[in-house]
This record gives structure tokens, sequence and C-alpha cells, in this order.
């Protein structure tokens, strides 16, 4: 019985930890696309891994392709964007998995160019239409 009570009240602690796990996860997603909208590269770099690789997936003729992009080419790239148009990542949930040292965390969002905003604007102004954006989930 006494085991059972000490189980009891350990497991509320337990779950309390992983939130703040989460937080923290929330924090760096956060915190890298705060330096992605500002190309600022210390910013990015302060919550990547020094060995960060990007890998992406798309179809070409039909098949899977993997694209690996090294770390600092990735971050060049971002600093080195344009300002027109502006890009706007609209972080809308976040599922975070941790099982022990790892940690997994998917996120919708929603992607804006600033362009397109502009004429959504518009077009809602004169009432074509009632909202617009593109959804990536």
């Amino acid at each position: 019985m006494k085991k059972l009570i000490l189980l009891l009240l350990f497991i509320p602690l337990v779950s309390f930890g992983q939130d703040l796990e989460k937080e923290k996860l929330k924090t760096v997603v956060n915190t890298f696309f705060e330096g992605f909208h500002s190309k600022d590269s210390l910013l990015i770099v302060s919550v990547i891994d020094k060995s960060f690789d990007l890998n992406s997936t798309s179809l070409k003729e039909g098949k899977g392709v993997l694209t690996n992009i090294n770390g600092d080419n990735f971050v060049s790239a971002i600093i080195s964007r344009p300002d027109s148009p502006v890009w706007k990542e609209k972080l809308l949930s976040f599922n975070i998995k941790i099982d022990g040292p790892l940690a997994n965390v998917w996120v919708d969002y929603e992607f804006w160019l600033a362009l397109i905003s502009k004429l959504m604007v518009l077009l809602q102004m004169f009432g074509l239409i009632m909202s617009f954006g593109w959804m990536i989930n």
C-alpha cells in the first residue's frame, strides 16, 4: 500500500517534468523560426547542433528522392535569401514526443508570402474571397 501511495505521488512529478521539457522544445523551434525570419545566423545556430544536416524528400519522375543539405549551407542560404518576397511561417500546433534523450517535434504551420498576403487583403476588401493561405500539414 505504501508503494502504491508513493507511485501515485511520483506520477504527477514525471508529467510536470515532461511538460517543462516540452516547453523547452517549443522555445527551440520558436527561436529557430525567429532567427529564420530575421535572417539572424547567430540565433539560428544557437538552437541547432554543430553537425546539423537537413534532409528533404521530393518526387522526381514518380520516384522518391532524398536530398541532404549541409547545415552550414542551409544557414547560409537562409541569411542570403532576398528580402522580397517576405516569408512567414505561422506555427499552429506542436506534437512533441520525448523518449529519454531523444525528442521528436511535429509542427503544424501555415506558410505565407507577403505578396500573396497583400493580394489576399485586396480580394477580401472587395468580398471576392473569405480567406486565403497556403497550408502545409
